[in-house]
């Protein structure tokens, strides 16, 4: 969904900002420096504006502001006002296409693989006894 804004610069010029919500970054990962998402490509709301689920994205559940926010403004003339328009209540696509003349590259999204659990070793009586080697290796180091 995209909203606009209309302005009036010094000139008395019509500028009009197209606001998007593309592809979540919500980081889903529990351990710092890792990143995990949930492949959402494009936010849609999940209710009507000036609602609370309007925030709410349908596809993912995150809010808006988890999303990658895209603005562009145009100088609004007579010919550019309805293309405007249709840009607004339109979908976008899912793959990022030329708008006016603008093309915006998409960025590959890669998502590193989770390394393996630590070994553990079972003591028979329902214990788990880690490695002391990962216990060590999660200790924090005091400077």
């Amino acid at each position: 969904m995209a909203n606009i804004n209309a302005n009036l610069n010094a000139n008395a010029r019509r500028w009009a900002t197209i606001i998007t919500y593309r592809e979540c970054h919500h980081n889903y990962s529990r351990r710092r420096g890792r990143y995990f998402t949930d492949g959402c490509t494009e936010f849609r709301r999940a209710g009507e504006d000036m609602t609370p689920e309007a925030l709410l994205c349908t596809v993912c559940g995150c809010h808006r502001k988890y999303h990658r926010r895209e603005e562009l403004s145009i100088a609004m003339d007579p010919a550019t006002h309805h293309l405007i328009h249709q840009m607004a209540i339109a979908p976008s696509p899912q793959a990022h296409v030329p708008v006016i003349g603008i093309q915006f590259v998409p960025v590959p999204h890669v998502v590193p693989a989770p390394p393996p659990p630590p070994p553990e070793e079972n003591l028979g009586d329902g214990e788990v006894e880690e490695d002391s080697e990962a216990v060590e290796s999660r200790r924090r180091a005091r400077a």
